[in-house]
């Protein structure tokens, strides 16, 4: 059996976090459904049947709040729901499917599922950062870009991130910084004839001022 995606798992939930609004209860069904999800044999964002004492031993919430907080997540489109299955027991039964990021945000970026096996695993690990032990979570943004939280390494400046790097590479070992922000530019000064050494955001911006 594989395993569950928990990565992926997190990067539909935190996009969910930040782009719908609901209510505490429901919040709390909706990342319950992955603990039910990994009961039913690790299907991820598939048809999963459920009884309401299932959901209510997943989410630690009154049974008389399962209906409410469910039909809150159907009306968000955040999951498609059938409530009262007759092959449980006391129609008290649902399936629900929880909807994939792809279909929340109407595109599909190939390369979110590497970015979430990377994020993965490094999440956890021990690195040295500014002289100091330290073991950032990592998460993926909705571009597929490996993200750093404690610290926000990608949000620091250029010299001050190379700088706290450079405390922890070990001697006969080299840090070297690469950015491809200007990968495609590169790609478009070939083809077109523009010289390598022009700054197409820079001329963009000169041109439009």
């Amino acid at each position: 059996m594989a395993e569950y995606p928990h990565a992926l798992a997190e990067v539909l939930e935190d996009y969910v976090s930040r782009h719908f609004r609901m209510s505490a209860i429901a919040w709390h069904v909706y990342v319950g459904l992955r603990r039910l999800e990994r009961a039913a044999g690790n299907r991820f964002c598939s048809l999963v049947y459920v009884s309401y004492v299932d959901i209510v031993a997943s989410t630690r919430i009154n049974k008389k709040s399962v209906k409410k907080a469910i039909v809150e997540l159907q009306t968000l489109g955040l999951i498609k729901l059938e409530i009262g299955k007759p092959i449980l027991s006391g129609g008290q039964g649902t399936s629900f499917v929880r909807t994939t990021i792809e279909a929340l945000r109407g595109v599909k970026h190939p390369q979110t599922e590497d970015a979430s096996r990377l994020a993965a695993l490094l999440s956890g690990r021990a690195m040295m950062f500014e002289g100091a032990e330290v073991r950032p979570t990592f998460t993926v943004s909705l571009t597929g870009r490996v993200c750093s939280s404690r610290p926000n390494i990608q949000g620091m400046s250029a010299p001050k991130r190379m700088e706290g790097l450079a405390q922890g590479v070990p001697a006969g070992f080299a840090l070297f910084y690469a950015d491809i922000k200007q990968a495609e530019p590169t790609v478009i000064k070939h083809i077109t004839g523009i010289p390598s050494n022009v700054d197409l955001y820079e001329a963009w911006m000169a041109d439009r001022g």
